[in-house]
């Protein structure tokens, strides 16, 4: 038996231990969506502001 196969074995020792960590990370993301897509939606804007934004952010002055 080679002992490079012997060495990628992964039993199921190591691989709950993995699982679990997976599955903590996938359940904070989930519980905290909004929260997640708000953060990304500020960061892409903050590097790449749409027109639309800069167009409203002009006042307006009122016509006599």
């Amino acid at each position: 038996m080679k002992f490079a196969l012997l060495a990628m074995y992964g039993g199921p020792d190591q691989i709950m231990g993995v699982a679990s960590g997976v599955a903590t990370v996938v359940g904070v993301l989930l519980m905290m969506w909004n929260k997640v897509l708000v953060t990304v939606g500020k960061v892409i804007n903050f590097f790449n502001p749409s027109k639309h934004a800069k167009e409203n952010s002009q006042p307006t002055q009122p016509t006599e």
